[in-house]
């Protein structure tokens, strides 16, 4: 089950979320699994690439790097099947307000607020 990254160009950008791709079968129309990845307000997301790994130097290497500091990690991954989700965080809240997620994909629209106790809970749900 090989994955790679959709969407980012550049190696070297922060990114605010990240789509992985991995086929679930080898023959022809087989379907995906997506693995999309939010970067959670104060961390940040790089799509990292080296010439080689210390196992087989031949082999370049694609990876991702989550930045954050602080003494606890937070991160975000949402799992779906057949068409990646989109997901942002919502900058229209009010000042001193939990952050909120807002997960999209085909035919719903889903919004999560963060707290730091609690992680994320749900906020609304919407069949698009």
């Amino acid at each position: 089950m090989a994955g790679y990254a959709d969407g980012q160009e550049e190696a070297d950008a922060p990114a605010d979320s990240i789509t992985l791709r991995y086929g679930l079968g080898a023959q022809d129309g087989a379907p995906y699994l997506y693995q999309t990845i939010a970067a959670v307000p104060a961390t940040e997301l790089y799509r990292i690439e080296t010439p080689g790994t210390s196992i087989d130097p031949s082999e370049p290497l694609q990876g991702l790097l989550h930045r954050q500091q602080g003494q606890q990690g937070r991160f975000v991954q949402v799992y779906t099947m057949g068409e990646p989700a989109a997901v942002r965080w919502d900058d229209a809240a009010e000042p001193g307000a939990a952050p909120e997620l807002i997960v999209t994909t085909a035919g719903s629209e889903e919004r999560f607020t963060l707290d730091s106790a609690q992680g994320l809970t749900v906020t609304r749900r919407n069949g698009l």
